[in-house]
């Protein structure tokens, strides 16, 4: 048996930002969305979030939850979500000083296995953050998905 190659392409996700002033919570649905040209199957993805102190100057204490969600549905939360970076971090003033917190999530399908998406489908990341806190918060995503043409 000759086994059949793809070439792989990849699609960036370029990095968006939440901004929160202090405590609170905020959806922003859709801050990435992407129409495929062709007909394609995902076969990897990745996302990368981090949380930022702005303020570190309060040296103050903080709660964040922040959640990035890359998915079909150009709502967070519904169906057709494939994958998810979730953070939960709590911080005295010392880390605060240090700077930002990181996470980093990814998927490989299996060969032969994979996301297909129709021409003219769409892919959307959500992101979600939700702290407590003096300081103002900043969340970082961006991602990066590997396909191959149907």
């Amino acid at each position: 048996m000759v086994a059949h190659y793809k070439k792989v392409k990849t699609l960036y996700i370029p990095v968006e930002a939440l901004v929160l002033a202090s405590t609170g919570s905020e959806w922003e649905n859709s801050a990435f969305s992407y129409v495929w040209q062709d007909n394609i199957k995902i076969i990897a993805a990745q996302l990368m979030s981090e949380i930022l102190v702005n303020d570190t100057a309060s040296n103050t204490d903080g709660v964040a939850h922040c959640i990035v969600e890359l998915s079909r549905n150009g709502k967070h939360g519904q169906d057709g979500a494939f994958l998810l970076n979730g953070q939960f971090h709590v911080w005295n003033g010392v880390i605060a000083l240090g700077g930002g917190l990181r996470k980093l999530t990814q998927i490989v399908y299996p060969a032969d296995y994979g996301m297909d998406f129709d021409e003219g489908d769409s892919t959307h990341m959500h992101l979600f953050m939700e702290t407590t806190s003096v300081a103002s918060i900043s969340l970082y995503a961006e991602g990066i998905i590997h396909y191959v043409e149907r």
